[in-house]
């Protein structure tokens, strides 16, 4: 009898990579399914290392390569002036199902594909996508399924549950690639022209301009875009000029003098048409908007910058929240509105809608902002640029809480220094304390953010000199990966290691790899192993949290 042949697709692993200055490429290799997605930063994806740039992948693009494709190794090289490129790693496993016949045949072994397969991937075919938003949300859950939720028992089958989404947002992409399959329908083509506006409100748009570019009669594209939207096209685009002013103006509240550059930057053809229609929409002039406004309606679509609003004594109305048992209480829950870890971007927009914020906070790419920016406005916060403290300046020069912010960044001193004075005794200045951090077999040497900022910045312990050379020209260094022969080369007197969840890993990895024991025969002092939930995070609640936590680390009385 006859069998029809389905192919689908399920988890093999996810990694969070981080390509920085050196080495200045790295190299990839699989014989399975893979997928890279931009994060942060950007640069450029080469098919081979003698080849030709083969994309360029920013913050929400992403390839996808089928079997066989990256078997020879692809190669990453960042754009340096953009700053560290963060990107996930995925492979994936190909099944067989045999309808007719009860038959389920793992593919992962080979590089082929059946031609009655269900694949929409032919073999060797790498495909890019400039416009992956709806895939961050899915790769976020996946990663935090498998590295934060190590004892779930259902783990597993939400990450093969999450890679279908995936694949069948890709078999969605690669028809409507194929005009001779698909064409995209008409609420497809108008949203497109909205993420179009969103990019392009600076320039002068017009009415008719936008229904060519949808392909459909002027009067119907206002009412479709009415429908999809909720205001017509040029309520939309004031909106968006708008919001944008409020952004440069809350960014630049110690400038008093002419609003004529904001409006030309926002789109208006001059100051006066700005403040007319800028005070219609926002219910308040530019200039007393700049000098005197606090929003107080905030939403956080970060949560280390959740967890600054709320050492502020801020309530956002939407926010995301960490996992680590330091978290926000229920009861804070309760009062926002969280952000699920699995929601598209249209549902990132609808939930931000319904919260009716006055402003939106990120640290997401500026390009990546746009897409909110019909909502409310965006402030975007670089994460790598400053560190914590100058995060929480930034967030309370905007709320007007300036002495607030500098009150909590003196009381974390306070706290720092009492935690000093305490282990004193028996740590002497000068002492030399490394962190790593051990992840999907590789290793990672820690600066100054996450737990590297604790020991280093706020305790004043040595870091390693591979750190301390680097932080010369890297002053918020996060990381950097080292192999695991070169653990020994950089351990110190206290020797940090953070581990995932995943002890089972973990614990073949150490029992069987000769660097980690040459490490542990370097090391002078005892090992002190911290969870990954509750360590690598970098806001002003954790970082309390952890100061508290130091002296028992430490094996000192606590305070």
């Amino acid at each position: 009898m006859d069998t029809s042949v389905n192919l689908i697709y399920a988890f093999r692993s996810i990694t969070h990579l981080t390509v920085s200055r050196e080495p200045i490429q790295r190299k990839l290799q699989s014989r399975f399914p893979w997928m890279l997605l931009g994060i942060a930063g950007s640069g450029h994806v080469h098919a081979s290392a003698e080849g030709d740039a083969f994309t360029r992948l920013v913050p929400g693009s992403a390839l996808v390569g089928a079997a066989g494709s990256a078997s020879e190794g692809i190669v990453l090289q960042p754009e340096l002036s953009k700053g560290e490129w963060k990107l996930y790693w995925m492979e994936f496993l190909e099944l067989e199902i045999h309808e007719n016949a009860n038959v389920l045949t793992s593919l992962s072994a080979v590089s082929h594909m059946s031609s009655e397969g269900a694949s929409w991937l032919p073999e060797g075919e790498i495909v890019f996508a400039a416009q992956a938003d709806e895939l961050a949300p899915l790769a976020e859950r996946l990663y935090y399924a498998m590295h934060m939720q190590a004892d779930n028992p259902q783990q597993i089958l939400v990450a093969h549950m999450l890679v279908q989404q995936m694949m069948v947002w890709w078999h969605g992409e690669g028809m409507r690639r194929n005009a001779s399959i698909v064409q995209p329908t008409t609420e497809q083509s108008v949203m497109s022209v909205a993420h179009y506006m969103e990019d392009h409100y600076g320039e002068p748009l017009t009415r008719e301009q936008l229904a060519r570019m949808a392909g459909v009669a002027d009067a119907y594209f206002s009412i479709l875009f009415k429908k999809m939207i909720g205001v017509q096209p040029s309520v939309y685009l004031e909106r968006l000029r708008a919001h944008r002013a409020a952004e440069l103006l809350l960014l630049g509240r110690e400038n008093r003098g002419d609003l004529t550059e904001v409006a030309l930057a926002s789109g208006f053809r001059d100051s006066w048409y700005m403040s007319k229609r800028f005070k219609g929409l926002m219910g308040v002039g530019p200039s007393l908007f700049r000098t005197s406004f606090v929003p107080e309606r905030i939403a956080s679509l970060q949560y280390p910058y959740t967890h600054h609003l709320l050492a502020l004594g801020v309530m956002p109305v939407a926010a995301r929240f960490g996992q680590g048992m330091d978290a926000p209480s229920p009861d804070v829950r309760k009062e926002t509105n969280g952000f699920p870890a699995l929601l598209s971007i249209e549902g990132q927009r609808q939930l931000l809608s319904d919260s009716r914020p006055q402003l939106i906070l990120t640290y997401d790419t500026e390009d990546k902002g746009a897409r909110w920016r019909g909502v409310a406005p965006v402030i975007y916060i670089p994460w790598l640029g400053t560190d914590w403290r100058g995060h929480l300046r930034a967030i309370g020069s905007l709320l007007l809480r300036e002495q607030a912010a500098e009150a909590l960044i003196k009381r974390l001193d306070g706290i720092a220094g009492e935690v000093r004075r305490q282990i004193s005794g028996k740590y002497a200045p000068g002492t030399m304390v490394s962190v790593f951090k051990l992840e999907n077999n590789r290793c990672y040497l820690y600066g100054v953010r996450d737990v590297g900022c604790i020991f280093y910045e706020m305790l004043g312990f040595e870091p390693p000199a591979q750190i301390k050379n680097k932080l010369t020209g890297e002053p918020n260094l996060h990381s950097m990966e080292i192999s695991m022969r070169q653990m020994a080369e950089c351990a110190g007197d206290v020797n940090v290691v953070i581990l995932s969840p995943d002890s089972d890993q973990h614990s073949h990895l150490l029992q069987t790899n000769e660097h980690w024991r040459s490490f542990e025969v370097a090391s002078s002092h005892r090992l002190i192993y911290l969870d990954y939930r509750d360590w690598l995070h970098y806001d002003p609640i954790y970082i309390e949290a952890q100061l508290k936590k130091i002296p028992d680390i430490l094996g000192v009385s606590s305070l």
